[in-house]
């Protein structure tokens, strides 16, 4: 288990290994059920036991070593809460509450609101009822406050559960915040709704060492700099990018370089470099050298809150200069999982940390491929033996810069679905300005202490360089082709890359060239046919959440697409951008072949405006009803500019879609709509009601038709009946009549609606009504998207 080259390889994937398995197993329950002291001691006889036998028998050495690891690991995952009163148990009960606690990191504020946890040790439910509680929150306001670390306060609001993936493929915020102990958020609307209690003890040389040291850095970029400058400058040696632009975080994004604005092992080295330089101008010797480098490496990890990537440069920066004290030689790889051990038991769920997992990929492809494309580059003639000169400077950093992307892109695909081509390039030019930029800021800030004219004046320096970093980005963001959408990465995509290249790197070595290639031909041929032999369903209909609206989306069985409708739109929200869009991409899908608007409601077209813009859309259909609103104005002008057929639908109409498949159009009639002046009865009245017709299968959508609507679709008799309906306005007690519900006779009744709506939506009446008449309820605002799958003679639930 130790023995080779590298043992910390062996111990460190077989450790992450085991977390994984206790995260996505029915083994975390067996955790939960045992004892973390128990399962430690058993850990440690195992391994106990594995050294003693391993010169007899080595199989059973490994054997006791591996339970041993596995015990290790489940010691050290976090279990449930078991606690009655801890405060996963008083989510989302529809009113408000007062948490009580202790606030126990350092506030993020970016001059419009801010953001910290609260350790809750108890909740006020009513005026009369406290009850003892733990756990963490998220709290935020929509306003500035001067609320800090260490401070006993109350907050009251609505204790929520973090929003987690409601829709396939959205980003889990829920389980993000898991990760780091949070079980639930607050929302404070009022400076009077904090109650102060004085403080708690806390670390104290966290808040009187490492907040000082922060707060310090932060006031004087906010002092000696523009606004920009100063977000970016924050952002580069404190990590907090809370200031920084969206525009300007998007550009980095799509360059490739965001790791620039994100504590990384970057930044660890250059600060490692700065303060060894430092202290080797001041004639410290080099032992006192190490080691105050290395206490203030401790202190900046601190100021990065302890981020597992800075977490995991520090330890391989400790782990090569205590090296170079002891004078043994320096194994990089081996640091390099070290770190990744240490970080794992400190806290196993870092493995799941995108920042660690792009920093881990990003060093170890450094170390292992860089080297090899040196030699190649060699080969050509291009590094040659002699004096170095900036041509070689500049190839080794755009070879160091291809190294990293090789082993991030698929992160980067999986995460973010986006592959930076300008990346290589932008590296070049960024990375050295984004060194200079630290260096700068942190000159600025220890000069402040003695001389804050000298401070301004690299301030005044920096300002121009953060500037030029800035428009580099910003000009490469704007290239063509600076990025590839990729929305297909999945785990075996990522295996199967990496396996790849460590085919073409092992190309040199003879067994690995010839059974290299017969395995690619054997998983070509079994992926080929797994794809050509798997069922596929004829029709799939997808429910998505997106809050107090509609929007679902349709794949027909020649794999043509519709959406119809496409949720809301505000000044802050638009869930085509947010929500559709993204869903569409993850599907892989560039074209929808119809977007169908059920009426001009925002809830209903807010999103289409941004479909359009981003989309081929083969034709828009609505039933034509004037409205006086931007959103569809907007929607108006914008099917008209991208030149997408428009089509007003009524009642009669058919789309047909192939020989088994099509859309009837059951209302609105024309005393329903009026295209020059308000709905005769109203807008919802004006809804566009389909029934889409697979074969044997129908599923029937109401958009908002209220009861006005019933005599209309009354006379369509035995054509109501269907397998699945959408029910009608979000399952208001005024959209669904009781004849309706017996006529359709549906298998599936979904409501699309918002949690906790200030509507009160749905009807309890409404849902009794389907449910008497044998349907199951699905409704997206508790068990977030509904998609079903059909294959012409049934449909089922399939998410």
């Amino acid at each position: 288990m130790t023995g080779g080259k590298y043992p910390a390889v062996r111990i460190s994937v077989l450790f992450a290994a085991f977390v994984a398995v206790i995260h996505f197993t029915p083994a975390r329950a067996i955790i939960d059920a045992a004892d973390a002291l128990v399962l430690a001691l058993g850990s440690c006889g195992f391994v106990g036991a594995a050294v003693w036998s391993r010169a007899r028998r080595p199989l059973l050495a490994a054997a006791l070593a591996l339970v041993g690891l596995l015990g290790a690991a489940a010691a050290r995952y976090p279990m449930s809460p078991a606690e009655a009163t801890h405060v996963s148990r008083f989510l989302d009960l529809g009113r408000q509450v007062e948490l009580i606690g202790s606030v126990i990191d350092d506030p993020e504020d970016d001059g419009a609101k801010c953001r910290w946890t609260l350790e809750v040790d108890s909740i006020l439910l009513s005026r009369h009822l406290a009850v003892p509680s733990a756990g963490r929150v998220q709290v935020r306001t929509s306003y500035r406050t001067d609320v800090r670390y260490g401070e006993r306060i109350a907050v009251r609001g609505a204790l929520r559960a973090p929003r987690g993936e409601r829709n396939p493929g959205e980003f889990d915020f829920a389980r993000y915040l898991s990760y780091r102990g949070i079980y639930g958020t607050v929302h404070v609307r009022e400076p009077s709704f904090i109650t102060r209690y004085g403080t708690f003890d806390g670390l104290a040389w966290f808040r009187d060492v490492v907040l000082p040291v922060k707060h310090h850095i932060m006031n004087v970029a906010h002092r000696t700099l523009s606004p920009l400058a100063a977000s970016i400058v924050i952002g580069l040696l404190v990590g907090e990018r809370s200031e920084i632009p969206q525009e300007v975080i998007d550009a980095f994004s799509l360059t490739g370089t965001i790791h620039i604005l994100s504590l990384s092992g970057l930044h660890v080295v250059f600060i490692s470099v700065l303060l060894m330089g430092l202290f080797s101008f001041v004639r410290v010797p080099y032992a006192a050298r190490v080691w105050l480098t290395l206490g203030c490496l401790a202190l900046y990890t601190m100021i990065g809150d302890l981020a597992p990537s800075i977490v995991r440069a520090s330890i391989m920066t400790g782990v090569v200069l205590v090296g170079t004290l002891l004078q043994r030689r320096r194994n990089v790889i081996n640091s390099l999982f070290v770190a990744l051990l240490i970080i794992l038991f400190l806290d196993p769920l870092a493995l799941f940390d995108i920042g660690l997992q792009l920093s881990f990929a990003a060093v170890l492809s450094i170390v292992v491929i860089y080297p090899r494309l040196e030699r190649g580059v060699r080969r050509f003639g291009v590094l040659r033996q002699g004096p170095v000169t900036l041509v070689d400077k500049t190839v080794a950093l755009l070879l160091v810069s291809v190294a990293a992307q090789i082993g991030t892109v698929p992160f980067t695909a999986y995460y973010f679905y986006k592959i930076p081509v300008v990346a290589l390039a932008a590296n070049v030019l960024i990375v050295p300005l984004s060194s200079a930029v630290m260096g700068l800021g942190f000159f600025s800030s220890v000069a402040e202490a003695w001389s804050p004219t000298l401070a301004q004046v690299y301030s005044n320096v920096n300002e121009y360089v953060v500037r030029f970093m800035v428009l580099i980005a910003q000009w490469a963001a704007q290239l063509p082709l600076a990025y590839v959408e990729y929305y297909r990465m999945g785990v075996w995509s990522m295996v199967f890359f990496y396996l790849l290249v460590a085919y073409v790197l092992l190309w040199e070595r003879t067994n690995v060239r010839r059974y290299g290639l017969l395995a690619g031909a054997v998983l070509t041929a079994i992926a080929v046919w797994w794809h050509a032999l798997r069922p596929q369903d004829g029709l799939r209909v997808y429910f998505l959440d997106v809050g107090q609206g509609d929007c679902a989306f349709i794949r027909f069985p020649d794999e043509r697409v519709m959406i119809v409708d496409a949720g809301d739109r505000d000044e802050q929200y638009d869930s085509g951008e947010q929500i559709v869009a993204p869903f569409l991409r993850k599907q892989g899908i560039s074209r929808i072949d119809w977007i169908v608007i059920s009426h001009p409601h925002d809830d209903h077209m807010g999103g289409v405006d941004y479909l359009l813009r981003h989309f081929e859309v083969g034709a828009v259909l609505d039933p034509g009803q004037f409205y006086r609103s931007d959103i569809y104005r907007d929607v108006l002008e914008g099917t008209r500019k991208s030149g997408v057929p428009y089509r007003r639908m009524r009642a009669g109409d058919v789309l047909a879609i192939d020989g088994e498949t099509a859309l009837y159009f059951l209302h609105p009639t024309e005393a329903f709509v009026s295209d020059s002046g308000d709905a005769p009865r109203n807008t919802n009245n004006s809804s566009l009601v389909v029934k889409l017709q697979f074969r044997t299968v129908g599923v029937l959508l109401l958009g908002d038709a209220e009861l006005e609507t019933w005599p209309d679709l009354r006379k369509y008799g035995p054509f109501l009946r269907c397998d699945l309906v959408k029910v009608a306005h979000h399952g208001s007690w005024n959209g669904t009549p009781g004849e309706l519900v017996a006529a359709t006779q549906p298998r599936y009744a979904v409501i699309s609606v918002g949690r906790f709506n200030k509507f009160n939506h749905p009807s309890p009446q409404v849902v009794l009504s389907f449910q008497r008449a044998g349907a199951e309820v699905v409704r997206t605002d508790e068990a977030g998207a509904a998609v079903f799958a059909a294959n012409g003679d049934s449909i089922y639930r399939v998410h």
